[in-house]
């Protein structure tokens, strides 16, 4: 078991649009909330003053979620959404993940799969050119155990409002109206046509 701290979205718009596009393309409901994963996995739980200090850095500062990122493991290819803060890369620490050898990725997750089926939702989510910007969050510590996993947070910071404007948006939230209906038809696409191969290859 270890601990991980999370940035939780907030910002209720953006909630319920990744919630309902992660369920779509996933097929069920994940237990992990919206979030950046921004430091960890810690062996012992960090103290509160590390969780403090990471909050003045990151507080009344706003998250840029846009563009379509894939990461690809021996196992299963991860689609994300990427998360574009200064903040971010301030406060950023991955122990199995360093910048120096991964880079400096903080994203959002939508999807697990295969290649093939990784490739075409992300091509899908291109398309449909998410662009959300983001001013409400809350700090929290995570114990998992595996993937997806995740204890209810064990300490949570949560920030009632901005403490200055960054919006660079006219509009903070663009996507499709929609979205989650195409991404449902998506997926079923993609497992007609591992059905119909199926088929074929056993004629």
């Amino acid at each position: 078991m270890s601990t991980l701290i999370f940035l939780e979205i907030k910002d209720i718009q953006a909630v319920d649009l990744l919630t309902r596009v992660r369920s779509a393309l996933l097929q069920r409901t994940s237990r992990s909330p919206i979030h950046i994963t921004i430091r960890g996995p810690y062996k012992v739980p960090p103290p509160d003053q590390k969780l403090g200090d990471i909050w003045e850095i990151i507080e009344g500062e706003g998250v840029l979620l846009h563009g379509i990122g894939i990461f690809e493991f021996p196992d299963k290819h991860v689609v994300f959404l990427k998360s574009h803060s200064r903040a971010i890369r301030k406060i950023w620490w991955k122990r199995d993940y360093p910048i120096i050898r991964f880079g400096f990725n903080p994203h959002i997750t939508l999807f697990e799969g295969s290649p093939s089926d990784a490739a075409a939702v992300a091509r899908f989510l291109q398309r449909e050119q998410i662009e959300l910007f983001c001013r409400e969050f809350s700090l929290s510590t995570y114990q998992s155990w595996q993937d997806d996993l995740f204890s209810s947070p064990t300490r949570t910071i949560v920030r009632s409002s901005p403490r200055k404007s960054n919006s660079v948006l006219s509009n903070p939230y663009r996507w499709k109206s929609g979205i989650e209906i195409r991404a449902q038809q998506l997926i079923l696409d993609l497992k007609n046509n591992k059905s119909r191969q199926l088929d074929l290859d056993e004629a």
